[in-house]
């Protein structure tokens, strides 16, 4: 196989994605941003930026609101390093996102090799972790707390390999090597299910039904996530948290979470159009406070699951952020700030259902990753997370890379040379 710089860089930031995310997921940012620098400087010749996409113009509208929203935020301060981190982060993934959609085909099959390498290579230490674990389990025990740190450790880990199992099925599928489809789905399922994300099992779910439906009815389909996104953005708040009879089957983390979004629902009414100021959960009124016995109503206040998060220490209202896109949208930017987002994913839907020569499969992964990123975004991380937004990101620019096969750009010069 002939390498390229271009196409090295692009390998080597495809093999530390699952590499990163299994112990040190905060340094995404670090590692995209070096990555970016690389590609900026080597590609600056190959890539010209004839105009801004309009989500770009999207994504400027809503920074912009979210800088002027710092000037009745509760914690401007705050709002301010926010954005300081935001906007490199925007630049970084406006270049890769740009040099990604405009490679090469060496750069295409290297980053199927390198996937699997950096999956590999991921899988085994991962596996070996957990061995490790089961047989000091067994041997010498472990207490409570050192179950629950175990399994907290790998949630970020099993996100990822969820994302990178979407893609991954498509490559296969667009090869049409359905055996080695299904062995690799398999695997990193299992990795998504012993990671104890259950958040990554069900986006993991959803998003698969999503990408046969649109390799099925690829119009039909791209319409209705077009009408479903911005409903969901806009009614979440409207949801009874608490009531929808599922109770007895969740943990005391998931009554938690629902708990949560019960507070910051109530809190939106406070300032519905314009927002409490970018990363202002931390600091909304009552947020520091305890969840009240009660809070979710007397048929969730009987349940076991519900007396054991009333027993927690760290069981607060809103810690950090409140773990749903929706939610911290409306909380910190309003109406305004959830209709742009709402709308850059309109158009981001558009782009993939009816962009132009784009094969059906590459159509088809990147709205099972969309859908993907955006269940977890919905159920896990917060909003602004730097190195979330980077890893999305990263993961963006390997579907790209991976799934896109017709090429618009010629093969590098060094490899033409080498060819002749």
């Amino acid at each position: 196989m002939h390498f390229t710089l271009f196409s090295s860089i692009v390998a080597a930031l495809t093999i530390l994605v699952p590499l990163v995310a299994l112990h040190t997921h905060v340094l995404f940012v670090e590692t995209m941003l070096l990555g970016g620098l690389l590609l900026a400087g080597y590609s600056g010749k190959r890539v010209v930026f004839t105009s801004i996409h309009r989500l770009s113009l999207i994504v400027i509208a809503l920074l912009l609101w979210a800088l002027v929203s710092n000037i009745w935020s509760i914690d401007p301060f705050q709002g301010f390093v926010r954005m300081a981190r935001l906007m490199p982060l925007f630049v970084m993934g406006l270049l890769l996102m740009s040099v990604s959609s405009h490679t090469d085909v060496i750069t295409h099959k290297l980053c199927g090799t390198a996937l699997k390498i950096g999956l590999g290579l991921a899988a085994l230490i991962f596996f070996s972790e957990q061995a490790w674990f089961s047989i000091s389990k067994m041997l010498v025990g472990v207490t409570q707390v050192q179950q629950v740190e175990h399994d907290a450790e790998y949630k970020v880990f099993g996100t990822v390999i969820g994302a990178l199992c979407v893609l991954l099925n498509a490559y296969y599928a667009q090869q049409k090597r359905w055996v080695w489809m299904v062995v690799f789905a398999a695997v990193l399922a299992c990795i998504v299910l012993l990671s104890k994300s259950s958040s990554a099992a069900v986006a993991l779910f959803l998003s698969l039904i999503v990408f046969v439906l649109f390799w099925g009815a690829p119009r039909i389909t791209g319409i209705g996530m077009m009408i479903v996104i911005p409903v969901v953005f806009f009614l979440f708040p409207l949801v009874p948290f608490g009531n929808s009879g599922l109770e007895a089957s969740m943990g005391p983390n998931a009554l938690h979470r629902l708990a949560i979004w019960q507070f910051v629902a109530e809190s939106v009414a406070d300032a519905l159009w314009i927002g409490h100021g970018l990363d202002s959960s931390r600091t909304i009124p009552g947020g520091d406070a305890l969840v009240p016995d009660g809070f979710l109503g007397s048929a969730v206040r009987s349940l076991p699951q519900w007396e054991d998060l009333m027993e927690r220490e760290n069981a607060e209202l809103l810690p950090l952020h409140p773990h749903n896109l929706a939610l911290q949208v409306w909380l910190e930017l309003g109406g305004v700030g959830v209709f742009l987002v709402s709308t850059f994913y309109v158009f981001l839907v558009r782009s993939i259902c009816f962009g132009k020569n784009r094969p059906l499969i590459y159509r088809a992964g990147l709205m099972a990753l969309l859908v993907y990123t955006l269940i977890i975004g919905f159920l896990s991380f917060g909003a602004w997370q730097s190195w979330w937004v980077a890893c999305q990101i990263a993961l963006w620019m390997v579907g790209v890379c991976l799934l896109r096969r017709r090429h618009p750009v010629p093969l590098p010069e060094e490899f033409v040379a080498d060819r002749t």
